[in-house]
């Protein structure tokens, strides 16, 4: 550490929008960020330096190779972090939760996310609800900070980009969309079901019955016919901000699971401040933290069912007037001094 800058190192596996958000915002307060990924991801040239890593072995040697002051290791895999603190050499570990796996199957936390709280000097979680429910589940002995998914400035749409009257006919989706896995057995969820969770074509179907059109942006290159079938357009991926784009000329953007499941209802997704940093209105279902989020703003819609939906989406142009208010506020930086605190805590405190 020098004149109180970092060197910063964020360890992932593919590098996700996450990852680059908070990366951005902290080499904007003068730190150094390098990128230990094993792929190159969309952002990977805004980074110090970006290293590549094949397997387990050749994570390790970076690691140990590695001059920076503190790792800042994102899961999924949650293998990451004990690897990380093999070879850190006593220097800290931060362990960011994208996704909860014991909250995801609505299990007891066992294997590798046991070892990536015991291998983690401080943890960071996407929304307050799955703090506590972490804590719960490991016990509150770290330090831990809420740094939501929100935007970096540079992604957010101009005035002048912003399209002047979308269509509210129109919801878009961006995602995981995968209709043909084999459903898993989902018993300790509420409702006890076997269920594909990927599987959008029971709520995209009931849109479609009630007037609205459809366009999806596929999280993975992958065949859609269920979808397509039902006259909805299924874009294959494209690179960040022609995604973003692409999200501008749709009213709405939806946000939530098939089925109750106890990581989507507590969850702040990406895509929720995506749709919103293009003037996109949020309509949220089975997304319980998302939906309290959007109606304490006023920016968005709640649905109780998939039933009536023009009734239940209201009044959606003094909805999006909100939207295009509070695009601006929900950015990365406004946390960035949170992370700040708990690089110096863990710094400071140790473990």
């Amino acid at each position: 550490m020098e004149n109180g800058k970092l060197h910063i190192a964020m360890v992932a596996q593919h590098g996700c929008i996450r990852v680059i958000k908070e990366s951005l915002a902290l080499m904007k307060r003068g730190h150094i960020v390098d990128l230990i990924a094993n792929q190159v991801p969309f952002g990977y040239h805004f980074f110090d330096t970006p290293i590549l890593y094949n397997d387990k072995n050749q994570l390790r040697r970076i690691i140990l190779n590695s001059s920076a002051d503190i790792f800042h290791v994102h899961n999924e895999p949650d293998w990451l972090v004990a690897a990380t603190r093999e070879v850190s050499k006593g220097r800290p570990v931060i362990y960011d939760v994208h996704d909860l796996e014991s909250l995801r199957w609505h299990n007891h936390a066992e294997g590798e996310e046991v070892e990536a709280f015991a291998a983690a000097d401080g943890i960071i979680h996407v929304s307050e609800p799955i703090r506590e429910f972490a804590e719960k589940e490991h016990g509150n002995g770290l330090p831990s900070r809420v740094i939501y998914c929100w935007m970096d400035e540079q992604f957010v749409s101009s005035d002048k980009d912003i399209i002047k009257n979308p269509s509210f006919q129109s919801i878009v989706y961006e995602g995981g969309i995968d209709s043909k896995s084999k459903p898993q057995p989902y018993e300790n969820s509420p409702q006890k079901v076997v269920v594909n969770i990927r599987n959008l074509t029971g709520i995209f179907a009931k849109f479609r019955e009630q007037g609205f059109a459809v366009t999806i942006f596929a999280a993975t290159p992958q065949q859609q016919e269920a979808y397509e079938m039902m006259g909805i357009y299924v874009g294959q991926p494209v690179m960040y901000p022609a995604m973003l784009s692409g999200l501008r000329p749709h009213g709405l953007g939806f946000v939530g699971c098939p089925i109750n499941t106890p990581l989507m209802q507590l969850a702040m997704p990406n895509k929720l401040f995506e749709y919103m940093s293009q003037g996109v209105v949020p309509i949220c279902y089975n997304a319980k933290e998302a939906g309290k989020f959007v109606t304490e703003h006023k920016c968005g819609v709640n649905l109780e069912s998939l039933d009536n939906l023009k009734d239940q989406i209201g009044d959606v142009r003094r909805l999006r007037k909100n939207v295009l208010k509070l695009r601006n506020e929900f950015l990365m930086s406004k946390q960035v001094e949170q992370i700040e605190s708990l690089y110096e805590e863990v710094l400071n405190g140790g473990k």
